[in-house]
């Protein structure tokens, strides 16, 4: 299973009509060969959520994105205990949710990633650049995080927001001025390592929760990256997809252009 998670925006002229449609095509289609499954068709609301929700016409954005587009998967930000006013932000997402499946006429999926762990988890105290913190020991703080994931789903549920996918970080790779965490693929001397994270919450949520949701790897910058994070995992029958953005390998020109880091 492949996500493919991007931000997008379309500007160009207005195309030309399509040319008609050649007669005489003919085809069949064997309904028992199943080459991949389509999951959903999504979008992400991880930022300004309040934005949509204060909008005035908000019941007609909410028609056109899922009654009209169909989307059924909304990937949203892990914000619990990052901000002050997070519980507010929750409220925000389950009436986009609530909205979203009122548009849609069924439940949406949801996909939450994390961009950074509150501070208190992190080596520099801030949620912005940084790794994993350590314990005065020297260990990195890997049950902590795994604990801090699992609450956040507990939250989220108590909110009326159901988790059906799980990315640990947002782009381990990426050090960024504003929400990040970096994680290498396994531990160093100076980094948390992705692989030991990913099993630590694999096993906090598997002894906590009845019906636990679906672990990706590992939501990178581009396909590259996330070759060498999945080749470290310490147990690939946990995952169940692969996730990655397009913001490498690739020109946005030319979409087959991507195919080859795919492979």
């Amino acid at each position: 299973v492949n996500f493919y998670l991007d931000d997008v925006e379309v500007l160009g002229r207005t195309p030309e009509p399509p040319e008609p449609p050649k007669p005489d095509a003919a085809g069949s289609v064997n309904m028992g060969t199943v080459y991949q499954e389509l999951e959903g068709f999504g979008a992400a609301g991880a930022w300004y959520g309040g934005w949509l929700t204060a909008h005035p016409q908000k019941n007609e954005i909410y028609d056109v994105l899922f009654g009209q587009l169909g989307l059924d998967i909304y990937r949203l930000r892990n914000i619990y205990q990052i901000y002050d006013d997070w519980s507010s932000g929750l409220n925000t997402n389950s009436e986009i949710i609530q909205a979203a499946e009122t548009s849609l006429g069924h439940p949406i999926k949801i996909m939450i990633s994390s961009w950074s762990p509150p501070a208190y988890l992190k080596s520099n105290e801030s949620t912005a650049r940084g790794t994993l913190a350590r314990h005065p020991g020297g260990g990195y703080k890997y049950s902590e995080f795994a604990k801090w994931w699992a609450d956040s789903l507990t939250e989220y549920a108590r909110h009326g927001i159901h988790a059906d996918y799980v990315n640990i970080q947002n782009e381990p790779e990426f050090l960024a001025d504003h929400d990040s965490c970096k994680f290498t693929p396994a531990e160093t001397s100076e980094w948390a390592g992705y692989n030991l994270a990913f099993e630590a919450v694999y096993q906090e949520l598997a002894s906590r929760m009845t019906d636990m949701p679906k672990l990706l790897a590992s939501d990178s910058f581009g396909c590259s990256a996330s070759r060498a994070y999945i080749d470290e995992l310490i147990d690939p029958s946990h995952v169940y997809g692969y996730a990655h953005h397009l913001y490498a390998d690739g020109d946005f020109d030319n979409p087959d252009s991507f195919i080859p880091a795919m492979v």
